[in-house]
């Protein structure tokens, strides 16, 4: 009889294994499932709890992108752009900053029109503009004959200078900012 009720204890061991394992995997697919409705509901909390991890004690680490932007450097030793070809960076002396460069024709018109914003906003992110009052772009593609054609140019004061530098400010937006005397589009990209 010791024996059989040895068995079954050994029976009833393996079968009380099983079943915290179950438990356990339950457990574990309804909290990830309560994690993904809470995403989903508020994925704001996510990130900010990302960015709370980041912290330790009074001292904040810095990603990658933000230690970059906040290293600038002098306008002409910016030696490319997001798209396209830096042809020029020219600093007057007298508080204008001239960048030419040369971009390719994208899928669409606006999207060949919006690289330029992103062009010049990711350009004044990372060049120190310390006593420059405003930054001219200037851009020219390539046309189907070959030939090089003016396509955009616009001039960014100090104030939306300040703005991109200082805010997450969205690049796609710049147009609205552009002083219109002088912003030009080619007429075939309207």
């Amino acid at each position: 009889m010791s024996t059989r009720n040895g068995t079954r204890f050994a029976n009833q061991k393996k079968s009380t294994g099983k079943t915290v394992l179950k438990w356990c995997l339950i457990v574990f697919g309804v909290l990830t499932v309560i994690s993904v409705i809470a995403y989903i509901i508020n994925p704001d909390a996510f990130s900010k709890q990302q960015t709370a991890n980041q912290t330790t004690g009074s001292q904040t680490t810095q990603s990658d992108s933000q230690i970059q932007a906040a290293v600038k450097v002098p306008p002409t030793e910016i030696k490319s752009l997001q798209f396209g070809d830096l042809l020029s960076v020219i600093d007057n002396g007298y508080g204008t900053v001239v960048i030419k460069a040369k971009v390719n024709s994208q899928l669409t018109n606006k999207q060949t029109i919006d690289q330029n914003y992103y062009n010049a906003c990711d350009f004044i992110r990372h060049a120190d503009l310390t006593g420059i009052d405003e930054v001219q772009y200037w851009a020219v593609a390539d046309t189907s004959d070959g030939d090089e054609i003016k396509i955009i140019s616009f001039s960014i004061p100090r104030d939306v200078i300040n703005m991109i530098q200082n805010t997450d400010f969205p690049d796609n937006t710049l147009s609205n900012y552009i002083q219109n005397d002088d912003f030009f589009i080619l007429g075939s990209l309207l």
